[in-house]
C-alpha cells in the first residue's frame, strides 16, 4: 500500500504461485490505468515481457495459465 502513490518505478521480484494475487492486489491498489511490464525468465532462452494495467495483465494470465511459470520481474512505471 505504500506504494501506491510512490512516483517512481517500482521493481521486484515475483514468483509464479504468488504473481496472479500480486496483480489483483495492484488492481485495487493501484490506479487502474498505472502502467506495468512483467518480464518473464529474464536472460533465460524463454525470456518475453507483457506490458499492460493489472486488469489488462489478468486477463491475459487467465487466457494463458501456461504462461505463469518461472520467475518473474513486475515494474510499475
Amino acid at each position: 500500500k505504500s506504494l501506491a502513490h510512490h512516483p517512481h518505478t517500482v521493481v521486484f521480484y515475483e514468483s509464479p504461485h504468488r504473481v496472479m494475487k500480486t496483480l489483483l492486489s495492484l488492481k485495487k491498489i493501484f490506479v487502474p490505468e498505472r502502467d506495468i511490464f512483467i518480464a518473464k525468465e529474464i536472460t533465460k532462452i524463454y525470456e518475453e515481457g507483457v506490458w499492460g494495467t493489472a486488469g489488462e495483465l489478468i486477463s491475459y494470465f487467465e487466457k494463458r495459465p501456461e504462461k505463469i511459470r518461472g520467475e518473474f520481474v513486475i515494474v510499475i512505471k
